[in-house]
């Protein structure tokens, strides 16, 4: 049985204010449905693959980002 659910995109600005990788790694540990992190181009540019909006907690830990959210199906194991 397929099932719908959303993926979000962050895109997430290091070293704005007060935010370092450091401060990012201790915020991503309270969040839940995190399934993939990585730092792209360079050091300031980090991307999150979540399946729940994080956004609040991104925002009140004061993180620069953009988000893009996207339906998905769930197929089960293949």
């Amino acid at each position: 049985m397929d099932k719908k659910k959303s993926l979000y995109i962050y895109i997430v600005t290091i070293g704005t204010g007060t935010t370092s990788i450091d401060s990012l790694r201790e915020v991503l540990h309270e969040a839940s449905g995190v399934r993939a992190k990585a730092f792209v181009k360079n050091p300031q540019t980090f991307v999150i693959h979540a399946e729940t909006d994080i956004s609040e907690l991104l925002s009140r830990n004061g993180f620069a980002f953009t988000v893009e959210t996207y339906d998905v199906e769930l197929w089960g194991n293949l």
